[in-house]
């Protein structure tokens, strides 16, 4: 059998699709972004209130 053949015997029957795991990521890291942005403002906060005792 050539590769030809091979190539033909694996290949799926239905193209799949990679829009939802694309943007799934992207939110991901978007939302992680954010997180750090207000864990760092609550953390500061924190040592604010802190000095002030």
């Amino acid at each position: 059998m050539t590769t030809n053949g091979i190539n033909q015997e694996i290949a799926a029957e239905v193209a799949g699709s990679y829009q939802l795991g694309f943007w799934a990521i992207l939110a991901a890291m978007v939302c992680n972004m954010l997180a750090n942005r207000f864990i760092r403002k609550d953390e500061a906060l924190v040592r604010s209130v802190d000095r002030i005792r």
